[in-house]
């Protein structure tokens, strides 16, 4: 087994409390789906937890007489955060963003005649 194998594994052991034999059952698809989605909820508990955070700096930032502080900071000031999205989410957008911006010409084409 590869590294990258072992390490999806044992982080699925570890984070649902799976024995090896109850993850082996499982088909590739199955692990694979199991995995990515543990991925996805980790990153959106990390998202969360992230944004409190900047919201807390801001509320901190902010409390202060307002002359020693004049600007208002945003908690988006502090941490630039993206919402985490699922693989599919994500390929569609970056489909979306990389999508040429085709122009169809503005004459019309002349009638071929017999």
């Amino acid at each position: 087994m590869n590294d990258e194998l072992v390490g999806a594994v044992v982080y699925a052991a570890r984070k649902l409390h799976w024995t090896r034999k109850e993850i082996g059952d499982l088909t590739p698809a199955q692990f694979s789906e199991i995995v990515e989605e543990l991925y996805y909820q980790e990153a959106v508990e990390r998202y969360e937890l992230l944004k409190m955070f900047s919201l807390f700096l801001a509320v901190i930032h902010n409390a202060p007489i307002p002359k020693q502080h004049p600007k208002i900071k945003q908690p988006e000031d502090f941490i630039k955060l993206e919402e985490p999205m699922r693989r599919e989410e994500a390929l569609k957008k970056k489909a979306k963003e990389n999508r040429p911006n085709i122009q169809m010409p503005k004459y019309k084409l002349a009638k071929m005649e017999d």
